[in-house]
């Protein structure tokens, strides 16, 4: 009988180490509002949303939303010719159509 129960517990032992749980589900990222103002003048605000994997670009027009891409270091969010590229508070900024800009991060 003790055989029998050491063989049922090792052979349930994976799908039990694998079974999620409550704890291992990812916590929620909130939302990240960011405001920039850059070299040629453009200001702008980032709402970046860690969930949805996008950022949505904000400069008093019609919102642009922008779709993560992969970065070998910092961010990169790019859609329809303009591109949120950088790291922590220094970003290049590229509208479609004109040239890229260089911004920081702004009190807001």
């Amino acid at each position: 009988m003790i055989l029998r129960t050491l063989f049922l517990l090792a052979a349930a032992a994976p799908a039990l180490a694998q079974a999620p749980t409550e704890l291992d589900a990812p916590l929620p990222m909130p939302e990240t509002v960011v405001p920039f103002s850059c070299e040629d003048g453009t200001r702008f605000t980032a709402r970046f949303r860690p969930q949805a994997r996008e950022v949505l670009i904000e400069s008093g027009g019609a919102p642009l939303t922008l779709a993560r891409e992969p970065a070998e270091a910092g961010f990169d969010y790019a859609a329809a010719g303009n591109r949120l590229k950088g790291r922590a508070a220094i970003v290049r900024w590229t509208a479609a159509g004109r040239p890229v800009t260089s911004c920081r991060r702004v009190a807001g």
